[in-house]
C-alpha cells in the first residue's frame, strides 16, 4: 500500500502532515466520504445495496478519515457509490 503522503522520507512526511493538519484545523469544514471507505459506526457497502445490508458497522475509521477529522473536518455524510463506477475501475 502506498502512503497517502510522501515527502521523501518518513520524518519529512510526518512533519508535512503536521503542518497541513495545523493549518486546516483553523477551518471548519464538512466532508462526505464514499461508502468504499471505512467510517466508524457505518457499514461499508461499495455501492451495492444488498451487500451494504449484509455488512456490520465498522469498528474503526480508515486512516484517511482519521486524518481529516484531526484536521478539523466533520463528517457531513456517506456518499453512495454507483456500482457502475466500481466496475469501471476494477474491470
Amino acid at each position: 500500500m502506498r502512503p497517502f503522503l510522501n515527502a521523501g522520507s518518513p520524518r519529512r512526511s510526518q512533519r508535512l502532515l503536521y503542518v497541513i493538519t495545523q493549518r486546516l484545523r483553523r477551518l471548519a469544514f464538512g466532508v462526505a466520504v464514499k461508502d468504499l471507505i471505512a467510517v466508524d459506526g457505518f457499514p461499508t457497502g461499495g455501492g451495492v445495496p444488498a451487500y451494504l445490508a449484509s455488512q456490520p458497522r465498522q469498528q474503526a475509521s480508515a486512516p484517511l478519515v482519521t486524518a481529516l477529522r484531526l484536521a478539523g473536518a466533520h463528517l457531513a455524510g456517506i456518499a453512495q457509490t454507483d456500482p457502475a463506477d466500481v466496475n469501471a475501475v476494477s474491470g
